[in-house]
């Protein structure tokens, strides 16, 4: 049993590690009219046709729901 809960455990971090390394890459601050995959790649947050825009700038071409 000891060494279940250690393979268990091993598994665990493991697929912390990949998740992690696997978002890192995608949590930038893209300015405006720069490629983003969704909102949290953008400062605005808002990610309209993987494109960058902000609401208040009048740069979203169309309304991205909250």
């Amino acid at each position: 049993m000891k060494y279940a809960r250690f393979l268990a455990l091993l598994f665990t971090v493991a697929a912390l590690l990949y998740a992690f390394a696997d978002a890192y890459p995608r949590q930038f601050c893209s300015p405006n009219g720069e490629v983003c995959l969704g909102p949290l790649d953008c400062c605005s947050r808002q990610c309209v046709n993987a494109v960058c825009c902000d609401e208040l700038l009048g740069t979203c071409l169309i309304d991205y729901p909250e």
